[in-house]
């Protein structure tokens, strides 16, 4: 019993580490992603964040980065909410004290292909507008 309560508590920081989710790219940090993106059935909108201003003594307010993701057709979706950065190359947004983060996968992230600006999203391609 000793020695399953030892191996337990040794253990137990190794799990804690490999669970932790890593670190966001900072909003401020992920420029190639903003802008409203179109493809099929699909508009993605990212948007900066704005600084903090004053609004007040003692009273400010801010101005996070934002993010659209709209689908439509068989399977329709719409989330607004905060964007908080990257997740790798996947976009990962509307984690507060009551959402979990939800990710959207980019299987190839923002590049020029001829003059166009080209993102794919969950499997749409998506042009930057």
């Amino acid at each position: 019993m000793r020695t399953a309560r030892r191996r337990l508590v040794l253990a137990l920081p190794l799990m804690l580490v490999a669970c932790r989710q890593r670190p966001l790219t900072p909003p401020d940090q992920a420029t190639a992603y903003y802008g409203e993106w179109r493809g099929p059935d699909v508009l993605l909108r990212l948007t900066p964040g704005r600084p903090s201003e004053q609004i007040g003594p003692n009273m400010w307010i801010g101005h996070p980065a934002q993010a659209l993701y709209k689908k439509t057709g068989a399977w329709p979706s719409y989330t607004e909410c905060e964007f908080n950065g990257l997740d790798g190359n996947d976009i990962a947004m509307c984690e507060d004290s009551d959402s979990a983060r939800q990710i959207l996968k980019v299987d190839v992230p923002p590049h020029l292909d001829g003059s166009v600006w080209k993102m794919t999203v969950k499997g749409t391609v998506l042009e930057r507008r």
